[in-house]
């Protein structure tokens, strides 16, 4: 039997009333009867069941997010957005979990050379494990990087497979295994652009016997032309094997070696380093670090011809070392020299203090400017291509606390010996201190010592003091009773206090550059611009709360700017933004410029 509709005419099937034709009394209480019929249990599952069809359709939502993105989205997207995967730890990585497209994909990602450092053979585990095999054979999918700090002929069996896709190269290597080493260069490397090795620091004084080493390295013929992509090596002078030949080479440092391994001290040697550079010609930078005396080498033979270098460091406890390397090159002369004294003390073992290397260079010769710094950080010597020569000096407590008057007076003669034979030419000087310790090494008289200083200097036309206390390099500039005078060129000098310690010592500065621009003026030398500016004040801020205080210094600055005039051109008081501190001397400073 067919299932008949009834709620629609048999004849033309449109939908029929089942209230049609009754009364309206009637039409309300079969309303009314329908809406009483449902029963409170039929009310519940009705609840239930619209709550479990919302779980639902939550759960497909969620489904299908997550399937359309690794079963729709293009496996290059993908490889994308997981190459921004960094796993914290060497198991569970949960991508893994989510398909198996998703597994299959992330064996291509970069991320699994990061995991080595995980699993790398190290002092406490020396022998590779499965764990690093399997990181090892997913990161050489793609080019990578590794970091190998303990290397032995058993960690060379694991990786040398998989050295075609290494692009940087950090070994750390016992002394012995030197040989190893240089096996391992021998896989081709088509795609190594980084290479840095060192020495262990420990463990190295039972290793193997200098002479057998050095002979098998010379019976085993090893090559190294094929490293055509490598651009940047940072070894040590043992390493410099004879003939080697590295022509993409643009950046070599050569560190000092600190295991002290018979090995390594047997192997070190200033000539093979110099050897090697012969076969550098596209050099672009080359630094070179080296705590012991270079012994001097054959006189007879031609300095290393570096025709594209550009940047020169030398850093050496030995001014002597450092003057015997720079005589071994010849490099062009825009190159940017740098030459420091590291771990230096004061004529301790009659090393001279000052680097005293660039003496007889012609690029540091014919220097339009010096800047001479004063920190505690290191002795620094520079030249740069603008022609401006920068000088760091460096003092500390111990320093200051063991030196003898004789001593900094050795300091002062390196010094003034350095800047004589440096250029007669310069045009402008800057002195930056920024540690007091200094002041006790170099210029412990100071009034006779600055005016030494600033008489190599005769065509000086700009001079910039950044001191504690500028009275004492001012002072130097005062004319003699004969007319005669110091940097008589000068037109522009600034002055830059630094924290000064009181309003006494700002009045004191202001008197004597009043002084010394007065006299300079009716000597003929009048300055075209006196710059002179606070440079830092929040330290001297609490000694200025009192308002008279404030007061004090801005009346004396309107006098100081009323004296000046007729002695200097033009008159520039400057005050660093970004201090809350300086508002002092900024008002103090409108009130000079309106009264100027």
């Amino acid at each position: 039997m067919a299932n008949v509709d009834f709620s629609r005419c048999l004849n033309c099937h449109a939908s029929l009333d089942p209230f049609a034709g009754l009364p309206p009394a009637d039409v309300a209480a079969a309303a009314g009867l329908d809406d009483s019929a449902g029963s409170a249990l039929q009310l519940a599952i009705k609840t239930r069941i619209d709550a479990l069809a919302e779980c639902i359709r939550t759960l497909n939502e969620r489904y299908n997010a997550a399937s359309l993105i690794y079963r729709r989205l293009p496996p290059e997207i993908l490889l994308q957005i997981f190459a921004h995967v960094r796993p914290s730890r060497r198991r569970d990585i949960r991508l893994a979990h989510v398909s198996r497209a998703w597994r299959s994909l992330l064996l291509d990602c970069p991320f699994w050379a990061d995991m080595l450092r995980f699993v790398v053979p190290s002092r406490k585990r020396p022998r590779p494990t499965s764990w690093f095999l399997t990181f090892l054979q997913r990161a050489a999918r793609n080019l990578f990087s590794m970091k190998l700090p303990l290397f032995s002929s058993v960690v060379l069996d694991a990786v040398g497979p998989y050295l075609s896709k290494v692009t940087k190269l950090d070994v750390v290597i016992p002394p012995a295994e030197v040989v190893s080493l240089f096996q391992m260069l021998q896989y081709g490397l088509p795609f190594l652009q980084s290479l840095s090795i060192q020495h262990l620091t420990y463990g190295t004084r039972t290793d193997v016997d200098p002479v057998h080493l050095e002979s098998s390295l010379r019976s085993a013929h090893f090559t190294f032309d094929h490293l055509l992509s490598l651009r940047t090596l940072l070894v040590a002078s043992w390493f410099f094997y004879p003939g080697m030949n590295l022509p993409g080479l643009r950046q070599l440092h050569v560190i000092d070696c600190q295991c002290g391994s018979h090995v390594c001290a047997s192997m070190s040697d200033p000539a093979k380093t110099l050897a090697f550079l012969r076969n550098c010609p596209r050099l672009e930078l080359l630094e070179l670090y080296d705590y012991r005396t270079a012994q001097p080498t054959d006189k007879s033979l031609d300095a290393v011809a570096l025709n594209q270098l550009q940047d020169l460091s030398i850093h050496t406890n030995s001014a002597d070392a450092a003057s015997h390397h720079l005589r071994s090159f010849a490099y062009p002369e825009s190159v940017v020299i740098r030459v420091s004294t590291i771990g230096a003390r004061t004529n301790s073992h009659g090393e001279r203090h000052f680097p005293v290397a660039l003496l007889h260079n012609p690029a540091v010769q014919d220097a339009d400017e010096v800047e001479i710094h004063c920190s505690q950080n290191r002795i620094m010597l520079s030249h740069s291509t603008r022609g401006v020569l920068r000088m760091e000096l460096s003092a500390d407590h111990n320093l200051c606390s063991g030196l003898e008057p004789e001593g900094s007076a050795d300091c002062f003669r390196d010094l003034l010996e350095l800047l004589a034979t440096t250029t007669r030419s310069t045009t402008t000087l800057r002195i930056y201190e920024t540690s007091g310790y200094v002041r006790q090494v170099f210029f412990r008289e100071p009034q006779i010592q600055i005016k030494m200083l600033l008489a190599l200097f005769p065509s000086l036309t700009s001079l910039t003091l950044h001191h504690l206390a500028p009275t004492t390099y001012l002072r130097a500039l005062e004319p003699l009773l004969n007319g005669e005078m110091l940097c008589s060129y000068i037109s522009a000098l600034n002055i830059i206090w630094r924290e000064p310690e009181s309003t006494a010592a700002i009045r004191e500065s202001c008197e004597v550059m009043k002084a010394v621009c007065t006299k300079r003026s009716a000597a003929g030398s009048v300055l075209d611009v006196l710059d002179f500016t606070c440079a830092s004040m929040r330290r001297f801020q609490p000694r200025m709360r009192e308002e008279d205080q404030k007061d004090d210094v801005k009346e004396y600055l309107e006098r100081f700017a009323v004296d000046l005039v007729g002695a200097v051109k033009q008159v520039c008081v400057q005050t660093p933004d970004g201090y809350g501190a300086d508002m002092i001397l900024r008002e103090a400073s409108e009130i000079f410029t309106q009264a100027w």
